[in-house]
């Protein structure tokens, strides 16, 4: 709907974790969904903007590929549940189902 803005942040460029956070399209009412300690990344809010889904990546510094994870999180950051392996592409248009890739 546009009202709010999903965004990732690193504190730092030699921060190796990144997290989820939101603020509304007026820059007000920024608030960090997740607290992970891990790389967040590529959030995407369902159309009836009640969740989020994300991607977090453990493993980078390991050497070889990364994990990556999907995850889904309420809009408030409550309810934070990891569905499996891979990253989120896109939501239904009713908001039930994920294309998962």
């Amino acid at each position: 709907d546009g009202k709010r803005i999903a965004y990732v942040y690193r504190p730092t460029r030699e921060s190796a974790n990144s997290e989820i956070y939101v603020v509304n399209s007026d820059g007000s009412g920024k608030a960090q969904i997740t607290k992970l300690g891990s790389v967040c990344m590529f959030p995407r809010w369902s159309p009836d903007g009640k969740r989020l889904a994300f991607t977090t990546a453990s493993g980078i510094d390991a050497g070889g590929p990364p994990q990556l994870k999907i995850n889904l999180v309420d809009a408030d950051g409550k309810n934070q549940v990891e569905l499996g392996d891979g990253w989120v592409s896109a939501w239904s248009p009713d908001s039930k189902r994920l294309l998962l890739t």
